[in-house]
């Protein structure tokens, strides 16, 4: 069964609870719905459920296969943020077909324009 905000809800891929509660309020503030998968492994099962708009993954976290992921995303677009000095994380986020790929500084600064973009 679907819920009504169901067209509003995001998915987010990080394991840094500081970040995840940072994201998850701003979400709520701004009308969406984030809802936090801990381990990426999981994801082609939540994808099953339905109801995704967007997926959101922090590049820093263990177990990240960007090229993967957004294979199993499919049509559902991929936020990916992560250091600035990870370029190549970032670099390969972008070749792996990312909706949009930034370091995690504009990503905290711009998140509820990030959030309207992909989710509104």
């Amino acid at each position: 069964m679907s819920s009504s905000n169901d067209q509003h809800k995001g998915l987010l891929i990080c394991k840094d609870l500081f970040f995840q509660s940072q994201v998850t309020s701003m979400a709520t503030q701004a009308g969406f719905e984030i809802e936090v998968l801990f381990d990426p492994s999981q994801l082609e099962g939540r994808l099953e459920t339905g109801g995704i708009r967007a997926i959101f993954v922090d590049l820093s976290s263990p177990g990240i296969d960007i090229n993967g992921l957004v294979a199993t995303a499919g049509d559902i677009p991929v936020v990916a943020y992560g250091p600035h000095v990870q370029t190549a994380k970032l670099q390969a986020a972008t070749e792996a077909g990312c909706a949009d790929v930034m370091p995690n500084s504009r990503f905290s600064a711009q998140m509820v324009d990030v959030l309207k973009t992909h989710l509104g």
